[in-house]
């Protein structure tokens, strides 16, 4: 039975980050780097919290996706989830500005992958 849980962790954690990547796949790279730049530019102009990590709509939901993943041991990172989390999210903003300023001249998805796959 407790293999069972593990494959539906596993089975979850991959279901979550193929959502994750599809819809930054449509809100980013779709929309295109001109809109996501303004997106940006907006939120920083009106002090709109969407760039902070704890204040993200999905702050929750990402959390417990890694608490899980590492409870099912399919993650050796040794940081908290929170900490693991706030460090995504800082870094796909970080890489979200430089693909707006390169005008989307990158892969911003592939790259976002990379990087996680690196801290992860």
């Amino acid at each position: 039975m407790g293999h069972d849980n593990v494959t539906f962790r596993t089975n979850y954690f991959t279901f979550r980050c193929t959502i994750s990547v599809n819809c930054t796949r449509y809100f980013i790279v779709d929309i295109g780097s001109e809109i996501i730049r303004i997106v940006f530019k907006r939120n920083i102009d009106s002090n709109i919290q969407n760039l902070s990590p704890r204040d993200i709509a999905m702050w929750k939901v990402y959390v417990d996706l890694i608490r899980k993943a590492q409870e099912a041991g399919e993650m050796s990172i040794k940081m908290d989830a929170e900490s693991t989390v706030e460090a995504i999210i800082y870094l796909v903003n970080g890489i979200g500005i430089t693909w707006c300023n390169k005008m989307g001249d990158f892969d911003y998805v592939n790259e976002c992958r990379r990087m996680i796959e690196f801290i992860l």
